[in-house]
């Protein structure tokens, strides 16, 4: 029962970010992780609002969590990436980003992280 009250929370958690309610988004992908926390993507979700809400703090842990659970979620790097660069820690969200261009060597979103976290150490 579980898992199905997981998804049904993490589906909720999306159509909130779809609102733009990211404190909402944000309790209902914390009940997913409560109820099934070795499921990578709703730590992902959690910390793309993390980073609305600017808590880089949990941004970082759950993108780092979810790229641990699942080592192929990229995405999570770059939301820890994204976290460190707002926390003013450019070597952090360098490592991060780098990670997820080893696995997509192409990805704007890493790039452009590369180069916010250059700018801060500039």
């Amino acid at each position: 029962q579980a898992p199905e009250l997981a998804e049904e929370a993490n589906d909720q958690g999306m159509e909130a970010f779809k609102e733009k309610e990211w404190e909402r988004a944000f309790e209902h992908y914390s009940e997913a992780i409560r109820l099934q926390p070795q499921k990578s993507v709703y730590h992902g979700n959690r910390a793309a609002v993390a980073l609305k809400l600017r808590r880089a703090d949990v941004a970082v842990q759950d993108g780092i969590e979810a790229a641990n659970l699942d080592p192929s979620y990229f995405k999570g790097h770059i939301r820890a990436g994204k976290g460190y660069v707002m926390m003013g820690e450019p070597e952090s969200a360098t490592r991060q980003f780098e990670l997820a261009l080893a696995q997509e060597p192409d990805n704007k979103l890493a790039k452009k992280g590369l180069e916010e976290a250059a700018a801060l150490e500039a």
